[in-house]
C-alpha cells in the first residue's frame, strides 16, 4: 500500500495522528527521491554513452596507429610519407573526439529544452480559462 493512502486511513481513525505526519514525511522523501533520481539517470544516461563511444574511436585509432607504426618500423627506415599518415590519424582521432563531445552537449541541452516545454505547456494549460475555448459570437 501507497505510504500516503496508508497515511489517509490512520487519519480517519484519528488515533494515530503522530504515525501519519511521520508517514506523510516518508511520502514526501519518497517522491522528491524518485523525481531527483530521474532527472539524474537522464544526465547520466548521455554521459555513458559518449564515453562509450569516445571509448571504441580511441581504441579503433590506436590499433590503426599501431599498424602504421608497425609497417613503418618493419623495413627499417621511417618516410616522411608514414610519419604523416601517423599523425593524420591522430589528428583525425582529435576531430572525431571533439564531434562526440559536441554532440553530446546538443544531446544533454535537448533533454533540458523537453523538460522545459513540458514545464510551460502545462503552465500554459493551468492558465487557460474554460472561456477561451468557445467561440466569440
Amino acid at each position: 500500500m501507497d505510504l500516503a493512502a496508508c497515511g489517509f486511513c490512520l487519519l480517519t481513525t484519528i488515533i494515530e495522528a503522530p504515525v501519519v505526519i511521520g508517514l506523510d514525511a516518508a511520502a514526501d522523501a519518497k517522491l522528491a527521491c524518485g523525481v531527483a533520481s530521474k532527472f539524474v539517470s537522464r544526465r547520466l544516461a548521455v554521459r555513458a554513452q559518449k564515453h562509450d563511444e569516445i571509448h571504441v574511436l580511441a581504441e579503433s585509432k590506436a590499433n590503426s596507429i599501431a599498424s602504421h607504426v608497425s609497417a613503418a618500423l618493419q623495413d627499417g627506415n621511417v618516410s616522411d610519407k608514414e610519419v604523416k599518415l601517423i599523425i593524420e590519424e591522430v589528428e583525425r582521432y582529435k576531430q572525431m573526439k571533439a564531434h562526440l563531445r559536441a554532440g553530446a552537449r546538443k544531446k544533454h541541452t535537448k533533454v533540458k529544452l523537453d523538460q522545459e516545454k513540458k514545464k510551460m505547456l502545462s503552465s500554459n494549460k493551468a492558465e487557460r480559462s474554460p472561456r477561451q475555448f468557445h467561440k466569440k459570437s
